[in-house]
């Protein structure tokens, strides 16, 4: 009897591993193609961000909600480093900034909770937390070139069954980035408003991955098997996650096919290589 309590299909199926099946390929083919699109200035991307700023100023329960602007010094409360939200989340593309729309408007407490003044830079770290589980699903190279996923055996792919459970994925990854932030911090001290830069950045979103790739490397059946590895790990079981995330491109228009000049474009630079 105690041996049945301890079987894992995920893990008896191969010591090596498996390859993604075709349903996990369609998501992993669809994440990367997030990932690599460029942030631009067109409707579905502005509207993401529109969807970040009321949801960080809770403008759904404001009865004086803060007006939305693409370039403001407001930004810089909301958890961006300058009046520009492109220039922190440019690296992430599309998917990075879907990321932390999901965060903020599923789980605003802790969006606020993370968004500390004396701390990291919110949207930046997220943006290294998708860039972190782009390497872990193989998705992208360390060095930046496209990842090996089609062909990859790992012990974990059954943990993508939708989009939905990316993005909860991430919100796990993001809360354990703020815990290895805090106990950084008690090792050295706190940071002056502003200093923590992207070192720091990268190197806890690297902590990060080698302690979610140790247990990945179990056979985790499903994403609540990960809650151990971080002490808000509960909010992965939260249920009823709101998604409505339109990931089609819109079409062509009018306003989009001049270039803007660099006092209107939000995305303004965004078309060169970001990673």
């Amino acid at each position: 009897m105690g041996n049945q309590a301890s079987y894992n299909p995920a893990r008896e199926a191969a010591e090596a591993g498996r390859r993604p099946d075709d349903h996990e390929l369609l998501l992993l083919f669809s994440l990367q193609k997030r990932f690599t699109s460029r942030l631009v200035e067109c409707p579905y991307h502005v509207s993401l961000l529109q969807r970040y700023w009321n949801s960080m100023h809770g403008n759904a329960h404001n009865n004086n909600p803060v007006p939305f602007e693409r370039h403001a010094a407001e930004w810089t409360a909301i958890g961006f480093t300058s009046s520009n939200p492109g220039d922190d989340i440019r690296s992430g593309g599309e998917l990075g900034l879907e990321c932390l729309v999901f965060f903020v408007e599923n789980y605003p407490g802790e969006a606020r909770m993370l968004n500390r003044h004396y701390g990291y830079p919110f949207a930046k770290a997220g943006v290294a937390v998708v860039r972190v589980l782009m390497e872990i699903l193989h998705i992208v190279a360390m060095d930046g070139s496209k990842g090996t996923f089609p062909v990859q055996e790992t012990l974990y792919w059954q943990l993508l069954d939708s989009d939905r459970s990316f993005f909860q994925l991430f919100a796990f990854c993001l809360l354990m980035f703020d815990e290895l932030f805090c106990e950084w911090v008690s090792s050295h001290g706190p940071l002056p408003q502003g200093s923590c830069g992207t070192a720091i950045v990268a190197q806890l979103a690297d902590q990060g991955k080698a302690k979610l790739l140790a247990t990945l490397r179990r056979a985790p059946e499903h994403l609540t098997d990960l809650t151990d590895l971080c002490a808000n790990g509960q909010i992965l079981r939260k249920n009823n996650l709101k998604l409505e995330l339109d990931g089609k491109k819109p079409k062509p228009n009018a306003w989009s096919k001049s270039a803007p000049s660099p006092t209107q474009d939000l995305f303004y630079g965004l078309q060169q290589k970001g990673h």
